[in-house]
């Protein structure tokens, strides 16, 4: 059996109760995965961005198609009267 493993021992008593423990477990689980998410996240930029002509620079500046138009000025609505 692996020694680097954390045992985890399930009770009725819940961690919802001790905030600061939920806390720390929480914080630490985040610091354990931060490799897994950033992989995920390079990865799906790279496929997504794969065939594109600018490639990667369409994930700082997004394509203009994707941008809301720019305001027109209208002409006043002309009053007869």
């Amino acid at each position: 059996m692996d020694r680097s493993l954390k045992e985890t021992v399930y009770s009725p008593d819940s961690e919802l109760l001790s905030f600061g423990t939920l806390m720390r477990n929480m914080w630490s689980d985040l610091l354990d995965s931060r490799e897994l998410a950033w992989r995920l996240l390079v990865r799906n930029i790279s496929a997504q961005y794969r065939q594109s002509l600018l490639g990667y620079a369409w994930a700082i500046a997004p394509p203009a198609d994707e941008q809301p138009p720019p305001p027109t000025l209208h002409p006043a609505p002309c009053r007869h009267g």
